[in-house]
């Protein structure tokens, strides 16, 4: 996929789905963070922590798709991710422009500086995102659900506008994972 601008993991799909894998309760976990899912369960990707906060999306083919990395924000600093494309050439950045609330608005920049989008949740503890571009038009939605409710596995559910292009997708995926990782595994939920 090297500098190819088609993506069959994400091209054409308006729904898609990131979700974390069941686990043993008792035992040590090995193995992907997450799945990313088609909207009818197909398995398209998993989600790799190869270093600390540091997440690659692969696909099926074990190729990357999509890097995420933590530069910043752990504690009460401010969440800022760098974000990659499959060649790991950046693509753009979420970073949480306010000192609290970190999952409750992000901004997504691309590395060319062209485009900025928002991803924000109208409620303190709501369960849906929405994705606004520039001139505040909806192009997105991130749903979060509760997996498994025995022990908390999440799954997000991401609706991408059919005209977004393969930038876009992938960084509101992307955005999926930094929401995932800022309210599970750096101040909890």
């Amino acid at each position: 996929m090297g500098g190819d601008e088609t993506d069959p993991v994400l091209e054409g799909r308006g729904t898609v789905i990131l979700t974390e894998p069941r686990r043993p309760i008792l035992r040590p976990w090995h193995g992907p963070r997450m799945h990313l899912l088609a909207a009818d369960g197909t398995v398209l990707a998993h989600l790799h922590e190869p270093v600390g906060f540091g997440y690659v999306l692969r696909d099926l083919a074990d190729r990357p798709v999509l890097a995420v990395d933590l530069v910043s924000g752990k504690g009460l600093a401010r969440p800022r991710f760098q974000v990659g494309d499959s060649g790991g050439a950046p693509i753009g950045e979420v970073r949480s422009p306010h000192r609290y609330s970190h999952s409750r608005l992000l901004e997504i920049r691309t590395e060319d500086g062209t485009g900025t989008l928002r991803v924000t949740r109208s409620a303190l503890m709501g369960r849906t995102w929405s994705v606004r571009d520039r001139h505040d038009g909806e192009s997105g939605r991130l749903t979060v659900s509760t997996a498994r409710a025995f022990d908390g596995l999440q799954q997000y559910r991401v609706e991408l506008d059919r005209h977004a292009n393969r930038e876009q997708r992938l960084l509101v995926v992307a955005t999926a994972v930094c929401l995932q990782v800022i309210r599970r595994w750096l101040v909890g939920p």
